[in-house]
């Protein structure tokens, strides 16, 4: 069996991003394989599967329910879900998502 390639003319992206690869690496750190098809400097098209997305979200919310509010990092947790959160309904039905850092 032979595998083709074939040019890629458009891939289209949302406007705004949806998270910040080196900002958020405790949140990408939880999402599986997602930074090993990335290159070394983080760029590149990768996938964000679904069951990855909610593993994410209860961890965080085991985490920020076992701290005080006044935890320096509880901000960062906190957005961190919120990100998953919108990540995860983003995908709707479907069980995963691409994304492209650059």
């Amino acid at each position: 069996m032979s595998i083709r390639a074939h040019k890629v003319i458009n891939i289209e992206t949302n406007k705004e991003e949806s998270f910040n690869v080196s900002h958020n690496f405790d949140l990408v750190s939880r999402l599986g394989s997602f930074t090993e098809r990335l290159s070394e400097d983080c760029t590149g098209i990768s996938t964000i599967y679904k069951v990855d997305v909610e593993k994410a979200i209860h961890d965080f919310r085991a985490v920020i329910q076992g701290k005080f509010t006044a935890h320096e990092s509880a901000v960062n947790e906190e957005e961190s879900l919120e990100i998953l959160e919108s990540i995860l309904e983003e995908m709707g039905e479907e069980d995963y998502a691409e994304y492209s850092c650059y």
